[in-house]
């Protein structure tokens, strides 16, 4: 289950997840944002200087998570820049448009850049934007599934203009990151109290003496 929770709520959040967008400039990655953050799209277009920041907050699985959403830039001179935001994301979004095929050739360079400056675990997430524009496909969807599964990614297109796929986006990657960094914790630690309070009970049986009738 996956619901937006009021403002009000913003500061309560159980876990706190980062998420970084990449690829090249033009895919679309500033409209994903603003669609998935606020709901709205605009036509015009704004280059984003370095970074741009947005936070959403969510329910998944009865917990309360908000989310650090970071788009980076995808012009080489804000390189050095934008590069010192990956330190401790959990997701990474590698974006394309589907009707740009050089976008599409430069999501390994993405890839490689973000696995060597991310969390060890890091999750991916590839998406083709502007699914609006079918007529003017360059990259088809079958190559987008085969890329995702060479890079262990999951793998969606999507429409800012028309809302399609965004949500799922970072829903399924609010899940990974849950999965990957959240249960095994929990786990670890459930595990870490039965084995104390197992010891407990050994000592506990070891020490008491029993009188004979």
């Amino acid at each position: 289950m996956e619901s937006k929770i009021e403002s009000k709520y913003d500061c309560l959040h159980n876990h706190l997840f980062k998420f970084i967008i990449v690829g090249d400039s033009c895919v679309g990655k500033s409209c994903l944002l603003m669609r998935y953050a606020s709901d709205q799209f605009t036509e015009s277009f704004v280059t984003t200087i370095g970074v741009d920041f947005s936070v959403r907050v969510i329910e998944l699985d009865d917990k309360i998570i908000k989310l650090q959403l970071w788009d980076c830039a995808g012009q080489e001179r804000f390189k050095s820049i934008v590069t010192s935001y990956y330190k401790g994301a959990h997701g990474v979004i590698l974006t394309y448009s589907i009707t740009n095929r050089l976008s599409f050739d430069n999501i390994k360079n993405w890839y490689v850049d973000c696995k060597n400056k991310c969390n060890k675990n890091v999750n991916f997430m590839l998406v083709g934007t502007k699914l609006d524009l079918e007529k003017n496909r360059e990259v088809s969807h079958k190559e987008g599934e085969e890329l995702a599964k060479q890079l262990g990614a999951n793998f969606i297109e999507t429409s800012a203009k028309l809302d399609i796929g965004v949500d799922i986006v970072f829903t399924e990657l609010a899940k990974l990151t849950m999965n990957t960094f959240i249960i095994p914790k929990l786990k670890a630690k459930e595990e870490e109290k039965n084995n104390i309070n197992l010891s407990n009970s050994t000592n506990f049986s070891k020490n008491k003496k029993f009188k004979c009738c």
